[in-house]
């Protein structure tokens, strides 16, 4: 089975649109670990049916306006404590909602936080897996957060995949392989090669430190990397992380700004559409998210 692994989208169309561009239909199954952007996960769902195989996905915690009842077309399946099976692997894991939303779960005690209530959601998996049967050595599990002690009560898993924390990362535990695949979305500022001198520079960081969108000639490149997963009849693992491309002619990476700042996507990406995260106000401002 070939499976595309993606996640931390963070409602950003055009990486996914840039994603699509780069990789053919040549894929079993397309997975989302979660963080897909709750105001454009239609536009995002969109590109990704056009892998023309199934994706299975779970919602993370820039998906708390998405509701378990939320469809996004044929082929499209939410992991929540069930089983999707494709092909001789089955699928299963369990996603985030906000304390209430959740219709499957029974009501969580408010004094119940954290670890604690991500663990109820782990037994809940666990008893979902036991209770189906499942050989663990055909199973992968999806959540968006990676979950404390999972590889303990389920040896053997073949594997577990998760984003949330921006760095991607395999690791062998238990005799099950982790894999971190976030992010999709992570920007770049880039500017002109040769306006890199130093007090362009300087001038560009004292803006930003006043947190108002730079001007100029500062642009965003999307830089972020997915997982292409390989898994043979033996059960065998093959784990690629790949990179969005972004070396372009005449542009170079500045370093020192930081992100979410403002500024369009250089011209070689306009064809992608653009990288909003967030929902604009009336005024005109962005309402600020946790990472």
């Amino acid at each position: 089975m070939r499976i595309l692994a993606i996640s931390d989208i963070h409602n950003n169309v055009a990486c996914v649109r840039k994603l699509r561009s780069q990789e053919p239909n040549d894929f079993d199954v397309v997975v989302v670990a979660g963080d897909i952007g709750d105001y454009r996960a239609t536009e995002i769902f969109d590109v990704l049916r056009s892998f023309g195989c199934p994706i299975v996905y779970v919602y993370g915690n820039w998906d708390r306006k998405l509701a378990y009842s939320d469809t996004f077309g044929r082929n499209c399946h939410l992991i929540h404590l069930n089983v999707i099976k494709i092909g001789a692997l089955a699928f299963t894991g369990f996603s985030e909602f906000e304390r209430g939303r959740d219709p499957l779960m029974k009501p969580i005690a408010k004094n119940v936080t954290g670890t604690r209530y991500v663990q109820k959601y782990r037994d809940a998996l666990i008893d979902i897996i036991t209770r189906s049967g499942l050989d663990l050595r055909r199973t992968i599990v999806i959540t968006h957060q990676r979950t404390t002690r999972l590889g303990q009560r389920l040896p053997g898993l073949l594997l577990y995949l998760f984003g949330h924390i921006h760095t991607f990362n395999v690791s062998d535990s238990e005799g099950s392989k982790y894999v971190n695949v976030s992010a999709l979305d992570r920007i770049l500022p880039v500017m002109p090669a040769h306006r890199r001198h130093r007090a362009l520079r300087q001038a560009l960081i004292a803006e930003e430190r006043k947190w108002a969108p730079l001007i100029g000639e500062l642009r965003h490149v999307n830089a972020g990397n997915y997982a292409v997963i390989e898994i043979d009849a033996a059960g065998r693992v093959q784990v690629e992380c790949r990179l969005l491309h972004h070396a372009y002619d005449g542009w170079t990476v500045v370093q020192a700004l930081a992100l979410y700042v403002g500024a369009p996507l250089v011209p070689e990406e306009a064809i992608f559409g653009d990288n909003r995260r967030f929902v604009q106000s009336r005024t005109g401002t962005s309402r600020t998210k946790a990472p």
